[in-house]
């Protein structure tokens, strides 16, 4: 599946990968885990960090507003970062904007930690994530490792 995540602050952030073109199942397989991470989130709100450098497409737009995690009240800032295609920031916004959803691009990681440090002073200090932490717990779940050349 080219959509995985993880913590990247426990209870505080999540961190996804996306890649490649995401079909419509494979979109609503993200439902469960989000739930999950939004349900186990130690703070008032749970921010999603994504990475979309590599992602070519999305499902459609009807079907991406389906995702019940996108109305969740403990859902804080989305922050997308790396995303190539207008039309795929587009459908993205139109989205957020009919869920209500808080999002944000950037153009990267440092950019995303930045704005989130500056957004929600309840974070611990952002730049003493592992990223190579983090980078080991995508690849052990399928991420390929194309995928995370950057990351590092």
């Amino acid at each position: 599946m080219p959509i995985k995540s993880t913590w990247l602050v426990k209870g505080h952030v999540v961190f996804a990968v996306s890649w490649g073109e995401v079909t419509p199942d494979e979109f609503a397989a993200t439902e469960a885990p989000m739930q999950q991470f939004l349900n186990n989130a130690e703070a008032d709100f749970l921010h999603v960090v994504v990475d979309h450098s590599l992602l070519e497409s999305l499902p459609r737009f009807q079907q991406m507003i389906q995702r019940a995690w996108g109305t969740h009240p403990r859902l804080g800032w989305v922050i997308f970062y790396g995303v190539q295609s207008s039309v795929l920031a587009f459908q993205s916004s139109m989205t957020a904007q009919l869920l209500k959803v808080r999002l944000r691009f950037v153009d990267t990681l440092a950019d995303a930690l930045t704005y989130l440090q500056q957004a929600d002073n309840t974070l611990p200090d952002l730049r003493a994530i592992d990223m190579e932490s983090i980078r080991a717990q995508l690849l052990a779940s399928g991420v390929p490792e194309h995928v995370l050349m950057g990351q590092t």
